[in-house]
């Protein structure tokens, strides 16, 4: 049951994070310029690098 859960939420995080980062996306090009996406994509990365110590 445990292996289970663990592969459905290897199997989901990737889509959620899709699905995030897609509507973010379309919504910074509606009302915000490259600026925020150069502060997004800089957010994003600083999440990835802590991320590291966060072991599923």
């Amino acid at each position: 049951m445990h292996t289970l859960t663990l592969r459905l939420l290897i199997a989901t995080v990737p889509l959620i994070l899709l699905m995030t980062i897609i509507t973010l996306s379309e919504t910074i090009k509606k009302h915000h310029g490259k600026r925020t996406i150069k502060k997004a994509a800089a957010g994003a990365l600083r999440g990835l690098a802590q991320g590291p110590h966060i072991k599923i």
